[in-house]
């Protein structure tokens, strides 16, 4: 598990190479998301069975500034669900 900011998240995606994607997941936080290596066993998993904290899984050579927008609407959405 790795929570980094909007920024830190986006730089492991732009370093993720298509064979080595990284997911993304809301943490109880605001600010930060977490980032972990796709292609792990227990990631599968999640993926597999549509956990509701799994935003997406990306990596490098996809267009960035969509991914960047539903990452800050996911962000978004759990400060309004919090407040």
């Amino acid at each position: 598990m790795s929570e980094d900011t909007l920024d830190g998240v986006m730089r492991r995606i732009e370093g993720a190479d298509p064979s080595s994607p990284v997911a993304v997941f809301t943490v109880r936080s605001e600010l930060k998301l977490n980032v972990v290596p796709a292609n792990t066993y227990v990631t599968q998993q999640l993926i597999e069975r549509d956990d509701p904290t799994l935003v997406g899984v990306f990596d490098g050579s996809m267009p960035q500034e969509p991914i960047r927008v539903q990452l800050h609407r996911s962000l978004l959405q759990f400060r309004r669900k919090t407040h």
